[in-house]
């Protein structure tokens, strides 16, 4: 029996959250547990503990999605967040993953990336809508050059952990072993002083890194 990834969803519009649920039905590797209205709502319900990954508004009644990162990412450390969004700015996307998003969909394009969206952070990458995913790169050529040392291979693998891609992804591309890419990443970590690979991604921007 095929694996199923637990999904749950914060939005405040129950139009919209209909669509998504409809969805979601349709993808077999997918069992959605609720909706909730509120991050608030959420914390009251058991299902938050059970999920494996939250579709995120930021724009909710009460604590935005943004804010409430940091919190529902303590309550439940093993929960990987997509956020779910009309917002386009640069502001909110990287305070979205700087409180530890793993992806960053836009409302208008959602139903064409949010599949490849819960593969790739279901299995350690990260996806951004192709609009943001520009941004990210843009922002990331324009900054200087940092003081940490790394080598030409880690800057290879942040490159292409900043484009979402998995250990399995990245070792076949670069036509490695996946052992190999694993061992790279963990010396990125010790050399950034951080703990996962928005982490990563996020200081190597702040850096210059990439």
């Amino acid at each position: 029996m095929e694996e199923t990834t637990k999904i749950i969803l914060i939005e405040d519009r129950q139009e919209f959250a209909d669509k998504v649920q409809a969805y979601l039905s349709k993808i077999k590797s997918v069992e959605f547990l609720a909706h909730f209205y509120s991050v608030e709502e959420a914390f009251e319900s058991p299902f938050t503990e059970m999920a494996e990954l939250l579709l995120l508004d930021i724009g909710l009644p009460g604590i935005n999605g943004i804010d409430a990162l940091p919190t529902i990412l303590n309550h439940n450390p093993q929960l990987a967040v997509i956020m779910l969004t009309v917002f386009e700015d640069e502001i909110n996307l990287f305070n979205a993953l700087k409180n530890g998003a793993k992806g960053y969909v836009l409302k208008g394009d959602c139903f064409m990336h949010l599949e490849q969206a819960i593969f790739q952070v279901k299995n350690g990458g990260m996806l951004f809508s192709p609009t943001m995913a520009k941004k990210v790169l843009k922002h990331f050529s324009w900054r200087p050059l940092s003081k940490i040392k790394i080598t030409e291979k880690e800057k290879t693998i942040l490159k292409h952990l900043s484009q979402g891609l998995t250990k399995k992804e990245m070792a076949f591309q670069l036509n490695i072993k996946y052992y190999t890419v694993d061992s790279h990443i963990k010396n990125i970590y010790k050399k950034l002083h951080v703990r996962s690979n928005v982490q990563a991604v996020c200081k190597a921007n702040e850096e210059g890194l990439i």
